[in-house]
């Protein structure tokens, strides 16, 4: 047996030309996961619920009032693309 037919089979995929949307800015340079969604609201079962807790900590103040976050401003609402900086999503 060659060693090729061991390995799984890749599929190529198509290369993203362009993205189309309203987009929001989210600043800063290696966003980590835990910053994206804090841990505690991944308690949900299904994706819907996981929007409530989309960078909580980064826009929010700990007595609820927000931190004018660019995702919470008006100009951006209905964005469905973000413009993010290097390494987001990284997991430290």
């Amino acid at each position: 047996m060659r060693t090729s037919e061991c390995l799984p089979q890749v599929m190529a995929i198509e290369s993203i030309k362009s993205v189309v949307g309203k987009a929001v800015p989210v600043p800063g340079a290696d966003v980590d996961t835990d910053r994206i969604i804090p841990a505690r609201f991944l308690k949900c079962v299904t994706f819907d619920d996981l929007a409530e807790g989309m960078f909580y900590d980064e826009r929010f103040e700990q007595d609820g009032s927000s931190k004018n976050h660019p995702i919470d401003n008006p100009d951006y609402a209905g964005a469905s693309v973000m413009v993010v900086g290097p390494n987001f999503g990284c997991g430290y």
